[in-house]
């Protein structure tokens, strides 16, 4: 017989990570650019997201961030003073290059990842940058044999 037990774990792992750029307006949907200039700005975006998820994983990633079934993500885009906000459904379209590069640097496929919220606002300094946190989401119920 086949039934669900219930298990208790400690606290979800989680990593926090501060990609020290903007999303480039080329990334846009909206934007009309050439293709090679497109090409550039999410190579870009994808490596700076890539390298920023190293350096704040300190080399190690968290086994069960690794193995999580789903990975939540909460993103903070800080723009630079002058800049524009985008509208959200450009600003997740942009997201997408970034969510690539911290896949590629955790090892992990991205259709793992559940954007749980996005949001906006100024950042102090002037310089602009994001800033996402990710969250393994367990499996809450087992089988036992």
């Amino acid at each position: 017989m086949v039934r669900p037990v219930t298990t208790t774990s400690a606290p979800p792992a989680t990593l926090h990570v501060e990609i020290p750029t903007t999303p480039d307006r080329d990334l846009s949907p909206n934007g009309r650019v050439h293709w090679a200039r497109k090409a550039r700005a999410v190579k870009a975006a994808r490596q700076a997201a890539y390298y920023a998820t190293l350096h704040d994983a300190g080399g190690t990633v968290d086994p069960r961030l690794t193995t999580a079934t789903e990975i939540l993500l909460v993103w903070s885009v800080q723009w630079e003073p002058r800049r524009k906000t985008m509208d959200m459904d450009n600003l997740v379209a942009c997201l997408i290059p970034f969510q690539n590069g911290i896949a590629d640097a955790i090892g992990v496929d991205d259709k793992r990842f559940r954007i749980l919220r996005v949001t906006q606002g100024r950042d102090i300094d002037g310089c602009g940058c994001m800033l996402v946190s990710l969250i393994a989401k367990e499996s809450t119920v087992t089988e036992a044999r």
